[in-house]
């Protein structure tokens, strides 16, 4: 049966597509004085100015008759009203001056007025109200009106939506990290000379109120809109094929093509239109699967499922990446199309010229703002800086168990964002292999913990500074996953020989609280100014990660104070689990604190059986002495039984069939009873499991303690080894003892007669009088 080798559900994506933070970062101080809110229009609203109907009751029929479920129109409606007017309240009892303005009346005077634009709705009122800004520095703060039914991609993260004061209070405080956002800038050659906009909302817009075109050159106009998400080109009738001609990052060689129409994105319009065209269903993975003949139907579903995930997940790169990607929609790829022969249908590029050969074309902006795209016109797109949308940074999602890494990247910025971030080495600054190296479930948590150990212990002026003077390049990716399991990481993926890849020195780097300051250090007679290091123009192929420059690189960045605490371990009460083991540890990493926090702290640790009993016996544990007592009387015992089993086993290692003393010891440990066993009941149970030859023992001896059981059947063992050792040509019946229960001479222990009637043991006990041996265990009968 065909098993996946990893479990690629359980990997973080994306990162092949991760590009480096902005070379610049703004302050995150910002001013709210004057705030502009973009209301959204809703579906009501739109189904009102649409309508020729006189009155409500009028609309409402109408609506009723075409089948639209007019109540929840009305509850959306007015849900969203609430969620504006609950934004407006708030930010008038702060102090701050607001005006609302919806998308009939959101001019570009009332932009330059506010110091905040404030869209209240979804990422479709989002693009709208960045579509009049037209520079890095007036930033747009989104708000999900409904977040129980929108996404809000754009938005700031859902639980905003329910506490507005405390968005705007990290905002005025700085508390947060800006994110710019990179957008297309289209100029157009058209051959009437006469570029004009047309709005494709539902409801007629006129577009004259967009700024006017700046001009650049006499052969082309910078149109008036910035595309935010992605910027489509081809035939308005989609059932048309688009003949479009295309030249790659200023190349001389251009491509003339049949197609669907392209469509160019950036890392915000990563997650939308580019996701949805170039999206890979599990269906047809799964087919591929069958073609390289993989059987198991099962595992081929999982697998199939997983490989899509990864891909998808692969389309979606950053929101400020410096790069768009295209995607030739529909590519006809037959006789000579396309001429010539092997441009890709999706990649990446930093300035496309697109010329059209279309009739009837268009070049829509962000789905919002149309232009004539017909025969004979060119756009030049690209992205530049100055064109950013500064918004703040939207948390990434944590993916599966960590929550917390460092993002370090090659240039020396350092970004803390929570929760989940990446380190990425200098040597992926453009692009990171598809070979994904990982840190297993066990190891991940140490090295994140140590992380987030290491950025707690400084204040938050105190991390800002470090955060603009460290300068950390590391060689290594990063990338934790998984909901507690391994997922299957290989260990070839740690490996990296020196013929593989040539590893460049680590430089020294020191990390103190009181300077916060990770520096190289200069050689002798050397300035101490920071070497300037560029990425290598190829990247290293193989396996990413050197465990050894790993080891070395994390022990210098993480390296805890020496007053800080290790985290404590976990005790859940289980039959494996000893507490004095586990109170030993908490003594040792846990001595220098007083001894009621160190009691509230192992109280915290404890889990499952033991956090049961904890939160039933915490009252009467007032004191250490009692929490330790308490573990051990009611979850001790186990080293008792690893003990009696080290007896019974500890010489049969070697044996290639080894006999077993306990025939359910399985059963014994899987039952969960030593919590609650006293050891008098556990020696019973015991008795109970001995094998034939140990039962007459434990009928003859009686013994009460752990301690007795072992000694006395260890000692019958090694009788029954050594009459197994005598050859049989030299065994007499001389040798061996008369048996009481039988006229035979054999053990006691082999006796059949024994076997078929064991209640026979009392009563030839009791017959034979005060001559028979009732006392003492048999070792002391050697």
């Amino acid at each position: 049966m065909f098993k996946p080798r990893t479990s690629f559900k359980d990997i973080i994506l994306g990162l092949k597509n991760v590009a480096t933070a902005p070379e610049k970062q703004f302050n995150n101080s910002i001013k709210i004085d004057k705030v502009l809110i973009l209301s959204k229009l809703s579906r009501y609203e739109f189904e009102r100015r649409k309508s020729n109907s006189a009155n409500d009751d009028e609309l409402e029929k109408e609506l009723r008759s075409r089948g639209t479920d007019f109540e929840r129109l009305i509850h959306c409606h007015v849900l969203h009203k609430k969620f504006e007017t609950n934004v407006v309240n708030t930010l008038r009892k702060m102090g701050i001056d607001v005006e609302v303005v919806n998308r009939f009346n959101y001019t570009q005077e009332k932009v330059n007025w506010a110091d905040v634009i404030v869209p209240t709705g979804g990422d479709g009122t989002f693009l709208l109200a960045s579509s009049k800004i037209r520079n890095s520095t007036k930033p747009v703060i989104g708000f999900n009106s409904d977040p129980n039914r929108s996404e809000g991609h754009l938005c700031l993260p859902k639980k905003y939506s329910a506490n507005i004061s405390k968005a705007v209070e990290k905002l005025q405080k700085g508390d947060f990290e800006w994110l710019l956002r990179s957008r297309i800038r289209i100029k157009l050659i058209s051959q009437k000379g006469e570029i004009i906009p047309k709005c494709l909302h539902e409801i007629d817009v006129k577009c004259d109120a967009h700024t006017p075109f700046s001009k650049v050159d006499p052969d082309g106009k910078v149109l008036p809109v910035l595309a935010l998400n992605e910027v489509f080109v081809g035939e308005s009738i989609s059932s048309r094929v688009s003949h479009l001609q295309m030249r790659l990052n200023g190349s001389i060689e251009q491509t003339s093509l049949k197609c669907s129409g392209v469509c160019i994105c950036t890392g915000t319009g990563s997650t939308s239109w580019h996701l949805s065209i170039n999206r890979l269903p599990a269906q047809s993975v799964a087919e591929l699967l069958k073609l390289v003949d993989v059987h198991s139907s099962e595992d081929r579903e999982v697998l199939a499922a997983q490989i899509a995930d990864v891909y998808n997940r692969d389309l979606i790169f950053r929101a400020d990446d410096k790069r768009m990607s295209y995607t030739i929609r529909d590519l006809i790829s037959a006789g000579v199309w396309p001429h010539p022969k092997g441009i890709k249908s999706r990649d990446f590029v930093s300035k496309l010229e697109i010329k059209s050969n279309c009739y009837e074309a268009s070049l829509v902006v962000d789905g919002g703002v149309s232009f004539d795209f017909n025969d004979g016109t060119i756009a030049f797109l690209e992205i530049r800086p100055e064109d950013s949308l500064r918004t703040p940074h939207s948390c990434y999602e944590a993916c599966g168990t960590f929550n917390y890494v460092i993002n370090a990247y090659w240039d020396g910025t350092i970004i803390y964002n929570d929760p989940v971030l990446f380190i990425l080495g200098k040597y992926y600054k453009n692009r990171v292999g598809a070979r994904l190296p990982l840190l297993s479930c066990q190891t991940a948590p140490v090295v994140i913990g140590n992380l987030r150990k290491f950025l707690n212990s400084f204040s938050k002026d105190m991390y800002c500074k470090m955060r603009e003077v460290t300068k950390v390049r590391l060689h290594l990716l990063i990338a934790a996953g998984g909901k507690g399991r391994t997922g299957g990481v290989h260990s070839h993926y740690f490996k990296r020989t020196s013929e593989e890849v040539t590893r460049q020195p680590e430089p020294e780097m020191v990390v103190t609280r009181n300077t916060c300051q990770a520096r190289n250090q200069p050689a002798d007679g050397e300035p101490s100014a920071q070497p300037q290091v560029e990425p290598p123009t190829q990247l290293p192929t193989g396996p990413l990660v050197d465990m050894e420059a790993l080891v070395q690189v994390l022990s210098r960045l993480v390296a805890p104070r020496s007053t800080e605490l290790p985290i404590l371990p976990e005790f859940s009460g289980l039959e494996h689990e000893e507490p004095e083991r586990f109170l030993e540890k908490c003594r040792e990493r846990h001595a220098a604190t007083d001894p009621e926090s160190w009691r509230d702290r192992v109280a915290t640790r404890l889990c499952g059986n033991a956090e049961s009993w904890w939160s039933i016996n915490r009252a009467i544990l007032p004191t250490l002495p009692d929490l330790e007592r308490g573990l051990i009387e009611n979850y001790g015992g186990l080293d008792k039984v690893v003990r009696l089993h080290a007896e019974f086993y500890g010489t049969r290692q070697a044996e290639e069939e080894p006999t077993e003393t306990f025939l359910q010891k399985k059963k014994l440990l899987a039952a969960r009873i030593l919590p609650t066993m006293t050891e008098k009941v556990l020696v019973a149970t015991c008795r109970t499991l001995l094998r034939d030859e140990l039962v007459m023992y434990s009928a003859f001896a009686s013994p009460q303690t752990l301690e007795e059981l072992s000694r006395g059947a260890g000692t019958i063992e090694r009788l029954l080894n050594q009459k197994k050792a005598v050859p049989p040509a030299t065994t007499s019946t001389k040798s061996l003892p008369r048996c009481r229960y039988c006229p035979g001479t054999h053990f006691h222990g082999d006796c059949p007669e024994l076997r078929r009637n064991p209640g026979k043991d009392q009563g030839a006990t009791t017959a034979a009088g005060p001559s028979r041996r009732t006392v003492g265990p048999v070792e002391n009968q050697e």
